[in-house]
Formats: C-alpha cells, structure tokens, sequence
C-alpha cells in the first residue's frame, strides 16, 4: 500500500492504524477498554440492530443510530464507537475535536469515554490524510443544468458497481442484476417515482408510521422497531399503503405448498392495525404487497378483519407501455385509491 500522502506528517496517523491492525483485527481487543470487543458476537449484534434495522426517515444520523443500538450489549457499543474511530481517521474536512466528540457519544451508551490522554485520539493522530465525502452529492443542480441528472445516476452507480482485481489491478463491473438488495432498493424506487409522476391528484411518498402502542416499562417505545412505508398514497381522504418487495421467487413453498411470503403479509397487516389511530382515511386505509412477476400473474384481494390486502405483480419483462399500463390498473383495483387516476 502507498504511503504517500503529500506533505502531510503521517508518522503519528500509521503508529496508531498498526496498533489497531494488531490489537484489534489480529487480536480481537479494543481500542478505548482492557476487554474484547472485535469479535463476531459483537459484529452480529450491530448487523442486528444497525445494518437489518435501517431507518431512513428524518433526524440526524447519530441520534438515529442511539436509538438502534438502545438494545445491544455495551461490548458492541464500545466496537460501534471504535469502527467509527476507524471511518473518521483519514478524513481532514473532519476536524479532531469533532472526531472526539463523535466517538465519545457512542462510547457514552457504553458509560464510558475516551480515556484521558489516550494516543489514539491526538490531534496528530486523528486530523486524516484527505477530504472525504460522497462526490456526486456535491454536485449542484437547477435549472439549467438538472438533465445531467441521468448522466451523473449513471456515472455514480458505475462507480459503486466497479470491483478491483487485487492480483492484476484490473477494474470489473459487478453484476447489478444479482445484487438482491440493489435490485430492491432500485424496484422500490421506480415504483414510488412512477407514481409520483403518474398519480398528479394524489400525495405519493414514504412515510413513518407510529406504533399505536404503549408500554409502563418502555414508555418512549424505543425498543419497538420503525415503521416505514415503501410507498404511501393518498386522495381525498383515502390510503393505500405499498409495500414493494423484489424476490426471485414470488410466492414462498412449504410442504410443497404455494403461499405469500408470511412476514410481508405480518408487516403489511401490522401497517394497517397502526394507522388505525389516525384520523381521516387512514381508518379504511388498504394495503398491498407488490412483487415482480416471475412465473405467473397474481391478482388477489383478501379481507383480514375490517383490513383489506391487494396481492399482485407487475410484468418487469414486458414493453414499457404495458408495465405503464399495469402500474395504473394496479392501482385501479384498490377501492381506496381508484378514483385518483381519472
């Protein structure tokens, strides 16, 4: 690896990424306590809590992450605090005493703090090699220049897609296609854009939903998990909630037997149980689960209780007119929403 980094000093900056190469990734130690913490248990804990438990509605991102951990073990606390002493080491547009500041709030969860004096966290150590930041974020557009839009999408996600061959040095495209998270985020967000753009009459966004829960020992809920609707669309007083699910199967086989995917029906169903406490529409609100079509058509409607629950799919392999087409039928066959398209 290059150790040139311009006229910058980084005798400091390499002492403490050796000692955390050793004490940490070779050892299984800590940076900031005497106790393990890089280890599986605690990786699982925060792929648990953090990375299967995203929320991507409003707030800043250290007051969301608290909430996340609230449930984990204060070991994996402590390895949040230290992977993000890691993230923000060679970042210069980050200055030291923000870099602090950052990690002792995590480590605070833990009830502990950076200890005083501690070498890892010296102005000289922490002040980084160079400006980071999410490049394509930068760029500003208007008016005059916002068709660069589709150019810079296409550049950005070329870049994120690209794979280095250690031995040759070489660049290779990973397969988009295979990556199921991509795909999903990617599936979702068409959805929500087409009717963003098609449903004019309509309020087409995602959406938090509250727990209509209450707890003597929780009283915050901050244990219950978030809320958030893949797309909600509303007309007159009326709701229809979608949740877009992208699986290379679309139904889910036990026993031989052909079934929805039991935890989409659970989440849909619990989506709807909740919005029960709002006022407005939100009482008939409907819901739908709504998949690619792999390898047949599914047009369902089911009544569970006083909540209806639209199964279908949408044809991704057809002509755009068609899937044009379908997406507006789609909606067509909620009673809850029709009228929004004429």
């Amino acid at each position: 690896m290059s150790r040139f980094c311009g006229n910058v000093r980084t005798e400091e900056k390499f002492k403490v990424i050796d000692n955390w190469r050793d004490n940490c990734l070779l050892g299984g130690g800590s940076l900031f306590t005497e106790q393990p913490v890089w280890n599986a248990e605690n990786l699982d804990s925060i792929k648990r809590y953090y990375v299967n438990n995203l929320d991507s509605g409003e707030g800043k991102f250290i007051g969301k992450l608290e909430k996340q951990l609230a449930p984990a073990t204060a070991a994996a606390k402590i390895l949040c605090a230290e992977i993000m002493w890691v993230m923000l080491l060679c970042l210069s547009n980050i200055k030291p005493p923000s870099k602090r500041a950052t990690i002792n709030r995590i480590l605070s969860w833990a009830g502990i703090e950076i200890p005083p004096g501690c070498s890892l966290t010296a102005d000289m150590a922490i002040s980084g090699f160079g400006s980071g930041g999410v490049v394509f974020r930068r760029v500003q557009l208007n008016t005059n220049n916002r068709f660069y839009r589709f150019l810079l999408n296409v550049c950005e996600i070329t870049i994120a897609s690209w794979l280095v061959d250690e031995r040759t040095g070489r660049y290779h495209f990973r397969d988009f296609v295979r990556d199921d998270n991509a795909m999903g985020r990617l599936y979702e967000n068409f959805i929500l854009n087409f009717y963003k753009i098609h449903l004019k009459n309509a309020s087409v966004k995602k959406e938090k939903i509250k727990w209509n829960a209450s707890s003597a020992t929780d009283p915050e809920l901050k244990y219950l998990p978030s809320m958030e609707t893949d797309i909600s669309i509303r007309y007159a007083q009326r709701c229809l909630i979608i949740d877009a699910k992208f699986y290379s199967k679309t139904l889910q086989t036990y026993y031989d037997k052909e079934s929805i995917h039991s935890a989409n029906l659970y989440q849909i169903f619990s989506y709807l149980e909740n919005l029960r406490s709002r006022d407005g529409g939100d009482e008939n609100a409907e819901g739908m689960l709504l998949y690619p079509a792999i390898d047949k058509r599914i047009r369902e409607t089911y009544n569970l209780g006083k909540r209806r629950i639209h199964i279908c799919t949408l044809d991704l392999n057809a002509e755009w007119r068609y899937i044009h087409r379908e997406l507006l039928d789609i909606i067509d066959s909620a009673d809850s929403i029709a009228k929004c398209i004429t």
